[in-house]
């Protein structure tokens, strides 16, 4: 009984740790141009060559 209690607790804390890393993308664009948008979360934007445009939707926080 003990132990699947622990096992339950540790999986909860495993849930919750990588909730939080499944909010944030990775936006790449390429030489050409692009219109790249991001999520709401701390996203990361790559704009390399080309006229792009980018847009970010969350708070920067």
């Amino acid at each position: 009984m003990r132990r699947t209690g622990l096992l339950l607790t540790a999986t909860a804390l495993l849930m919750v740790a990588l909730a939080g890393t499944a909010l944030a993308a990775t936006v790449e664009g390429d030489d050409g141009n692009n219109e790249l948008r991001g999520t709401r979360g701390p996203d990361t934007i790559r704009a390399f060559g080309g006229d792009d445009t980018a847009r970010g939707l969350g708070s920067g926080a």
